[in-house]
């Protein structure tokens, strides 16, 4: 987003003259993986409780926030089934459905911030956007420069359990590039990106836009993720906090400014958010995004906050990773066993977790934030322990196949106990 938007097009136009682009997604796992790991979560709730599973199959309650969602680039995802479909087949597909949401919209500033809905002639002209696919030039830079693209959302479907103790809004903030750049270390770099870190470069591009949030102008229910994951406790009031989170850009990168500087909502946030909306409706569809946060908060890359050190190339590892679980007898067998192991009460249930927190059991009557972030400190521990040492020696992608079965597991199971708490606690 680095020129006024006439000069984007033209480039554009020459570009596409001469490439045809790729499509790639910038999601945890892939979608048909966040499908099959819901699916065998609920058929091995039916087969540990039935009583519960029936109770799901009967709940008739309804959403209007599920049920009203609107999706960007939705062409990407495996076709939406009816209800005629089943029931478990919806709310497996509505656990990939987060991915698609359009509910975090990012202002592209030209020249000075005007109103980016207003699309009239001789306008500045700001751009409101859900996706990179809105911006043409912008999809093309990502395609051919090999950042990730896809929907906006997304940046809310990180929790960086390496913030503890440094954090500015939640126990672990979400996404944040300014503590990449403080704290952390980027090691996928490109030629293709003038040598830049992936994590900067997609970055870089965005520095002259802003996440467009309550108590900004112009805003009129834009970007309600944003509302709806925030649980400020560090602020007197939502929109206080998210002023803060999301400051204004400029129509050129600068400090404190955009994007760059924003740090977006944690994913057990989300996790929280869709529990409480299905507590208060019974509608079964909003315990999908609910199993799409425990499956973000399982991938060392989510965890440990980045876009970048081959993030991708490790979500496109687990395909067959998944699959082989899905098809495993033994797996399936184990899975019960952990999900047995944590169906108790716990007399001392934590108030938040510490990153030395993942040696605790979890348990049934432990918060859904608290399951999500212990999901978390596993996939955490694996980056620090396995990947990020060898990224910085080799400088190259690897997925260590026992790993990352060790975390698919895990956090099946750990769907598992929180579809038996939620139909429990409804």
């Amino acid at each position: 987003m680095k020129s006024a938007t006439l000069l984007r097009l033209i480039a554009a136009a020459a570009v596409l003259m001469a490439c045809s682009i790729p499509t790639r997604r910038a999601d945890a796992f892939y979608p048909e993986e966040h499908q099959r790991v819901a699916r065998l979560s609920l058929y091995l709730l039916g087969e540990m409780y039935p009583a519960t599973f029936d109770r799901c199959l009967k709940l008739d309650g309804r959403d209007s926030i599920i049920r009203t969602m609107r999706y960007e680039n939705i062409s990407y995802a495996p076709e939406k089934p009816t209800l005629i479909s089943g029931l478990i087949e919806r709310i497996a597909w509505e656990s990939l459905s987060p991915d698609f949401f359009r509910d975090l919209e990012f202002v592209d500033v030209d020249f000075s911030i005007d109103d980016p809905h207003d699309d009239s002639v001789l306008k500045n002209d700001d751009e409101a956007m859900y996706s990179t696919k809105e911006d043409l030039f912008l999809e093309i830079f990502f395609a051919l420069f090999g950042a990730p693209h896809g929907n906006f959302t997304s940046y809310n479907h990180f929790i960086n359990i390496g913030s503890y103790g440094k954090s500015r809004f939640d126990d672990y903030d979400g996404y944040s590039y300014q503590f990449i750049q403080e704290f952390g270390n980027q090691y996928q770099t490109d030629a293709k990106l003038l040598g830049k870190a992936l994590d900067e470069g997609t970055i870089w591009y965005n520095s002259d836009a802003y996440v467009h949030a309550p108590g900004q102008q112009w805003y009129d229910g834009c970007s309600p993720s944003v509302e709806r994951y925030s649980f400020p406790t560090r602020y007197p009031s939502r929109v206080e906090e998210l002023k803060v989170r999301f400051p204004l850009a400029k129509n050129i990168g600068s400090e404190n400014c955009g994007v760059p500087f924003s740090v977006f909502l944690p994913v057990d946030n989300v996790a929280r958010f869709w529990y409480g909306r299905f507590l208060e409706t019974g509608d079964p569809l909003d315990l999908g995004p609910i199993m799409h946060a425990i499956g973000d908060a399982s991938i060392p890359h989510h965890a440990a906050g980045y876009l970048g050190n081959w993030h991708q190339a490790y979500e496109t590892g687990m395909t067959d990773i998944v699959l082989a679980v899905v098809d495993s007898n033994s797996d399936r067998d184990e899975i019960k066993k952990i999900v047995e192991s944590w169906d108790r009460i716990d007399g001392d249930v934590p108030d938040g977790l510490a990153p030395g927190d993942y040696t605790k059991t979890p348990a049934i009557n432990w918060s859904v934030e608290d399951l999500v972030t212990w999901m978390a400190l596993h996939a955490y521990r694996q980056y620090i322990e396995d990947y990020e040492p060898h990224y910085r020696s080799n400088r190259s992608h690897v997925i260590f196949f026992d790993k990352a079965r060790e975390l698919i597991i895990l956090g099946t199971a750990m769907n598992v106990i929180v579809l038996k708490k939620a139909l429990s606690e409804y």
